[in-house]
């Protein structure tokens, strides 16, 4: 039974807190979710935040039918924020799990994340989800770059990819932990939860990470009503990204982590991710909030020092111009690129006529090294490396030639590769879906120099 994850739930009473607002059309598929779950030992407060819908008439009925439904109902409209806060000071148990009106849960989530945490002896657990409607479901694009393993009490400086994980429904936390470090969700902010996970993770003294999907996140698709973090193109939603961002720097800085790989995640991530959601949707914006976002992300990139930063080297090809056309002022080609995905010929063309610089995206490379050996202080490495999906050409009037080097992508200087030798088969002219062959290469690396 231990094996199962089956715990002893006398002694590990969890509290889920459920704000709704204006979910009528699913709170019952959320709430049925919750009655399914195996793990039993759990109260379920919701939390009315004064819907115009039958939001309120619902909680009630389940306050009524089930024992450990508790409905409360506030006075006016505050916010998820508030909501929330008021459901941590409100819970009795050992353990505070939250949950939106308009998601649902596995049927197990509950058991097997308390279950890893009586195991483990960690504070904080989260773990993986999925996203859906009524025509998709798939796994979370966000999630699956932060949870890509499972691990037991580890914390953020090991493991930064958590830095992705900024959703505060798909964990468990210590409610004790939460109360005793005073962590709440900032009052009036649509991205609420991303400096209240990270700051119960930065007080964890252990974190569980479980690759098992706990948490179903519905995309909104009916009667016109997306979620805020749904609708991207409006100024005071993207000054609130930014001031989320701004707090994760600030608490990674009171906590000595501003610095190595944990900075570079983030800025990483602000890059790749946090810009880019408002920058493809200005394709359809008016021009007086394409040249607001124009002025408050160069005031935010001085303020980060990335206006020069080598990062953007590392993006996508449409990225790079994007954020090329959004520093040099070019508003009418940033809303050409961000309406499509400005790769292929196409764009080549694009690229020449409108006389813009070329950009290059990295390829995932697959490599193996095989030796390795030092002599008179130079380190030599011999290896195989896979290059994309191109086939080598081997013709004699159409001859390939293939430069390799290491790249410090923060100084910008090279190292090249002492030998490079593209291996090649007949059959790759022939069978094209055949897994092209690695190549063999050799490095010798001074360490001195270097």
């Amino acid at each position: 039974m231990k094996e199962k994850g089956l715990v002893k739930q006398e002694s590990n009473q969890l509290s889920v807190i459920v704000a709704c607002y204006n979910v009528a059309e699913y709170l019952r598929d959320c709430l049925d979710s919750l009655l399914a779950q195996t793990f039993k030992n759990f109260e379920v407060i919701m939390i009315d935040d004064h819907s115009d819908d039958d939001t309120s008439t619902i909680i009630d009925e389940y306050a009524q039918q089930y024992d450990n439904f508790k409905a409360v109902h506030n006075e006016q409209n505050f916010g998820p924020s508030a909501s929330r806060n008021l459901g941590i000071e409100l819970a009795n148990g050992d353990w505070l799990a939250f949950v939106d009106g308009d998601d649902i849960l596995p049927k197990r989530a509950y058991e097997l994340m308390i279950g890893s945490l009586v195991k483990s002896g960690s504070q904080v657990v989260t773990g993986f989800v999925r996203r859906f409607d009524s025509g998709r479901d798939k796994p979370s694009y966000l999630h699956s770059k932060a949870i890509v393993d499972d691990y037991r009490h580890v914390t953020l400086a090991d493991h930064s990819e958590l830095l992705y994980d900024t959703t505060s429904w798909n964990k468990i936390y210590s409610l004790s932990l939460l109360r005793h470090n005073d962590i709440k969700f900032p009052i009036g902010q649509i991205y609420e939860d991303v400096s209240f996970t990270l700051d119960a993770f930065l007080h964890s003294t252990g974190i569980d990470i479980l690759t098992d999907v706990v948490y179903n996140w519905r995309w909104r698709e009916s009667s016109g009503k997306a979620s805020f973090t749904q609708v991207k193109n409006e100024l005071p939603k993207y000054l609130d990204r930014i001031t989320s961002l701004n707090q994760i720097r600030s608490l990674l800085q009171d906590n000595n982590l501003w610095d190595g790989k944990v900075k570079r995640q983030v800025e990483y991530k602000l890059l790749d991710m946090d810009i880019p959601l408002f920058m493809d949707d200005i394709a359809d914006a008016d021009e007086s909030f394409v040249y607001q976002f124009q002025e408050e992300t160069v005031k935010f990139f001085r303020d980060w020092h990335l206006l020069d930063t080598p990062i953007i080297r590392t993006l996508s090809v449409k990225k790079q111009y994007q954020y090329y056309a959004l520093l040099n002022g070019d508003f009418e080609l940033l809303k050409r690129i961000s309406a499509n995905a400005f790769s292929g010929r196409v764009a080549k063309l694009e690229q020449k006529s409108l006389n813009l610089p070329e950009f290059h995206a990295p390829k995932m490379l697959k490599s193996r090294i095989s030796k390795v050996r030092c002599l008179d202080g130079v380190i030599l490495f011999n290896g195989s490396l896979r290059v994309g999906s191109t086939v080598p050409r081997h013709f004699p009037y159409n001859p390939e030639v293939v430069s390799v080097y290491l790249e410090n992508i923060i100084t910008g200087k090279c190292i090249s590769l002492s030998t490079f030798s593209r291996q090649f088969t007949v059959f790759n002219l022939h069978l094209r879906r055949m897994i092209i062959p690695s190549s063999k290469f050799s490095l010798a690396l001074n360490v001195e120099r270097a």
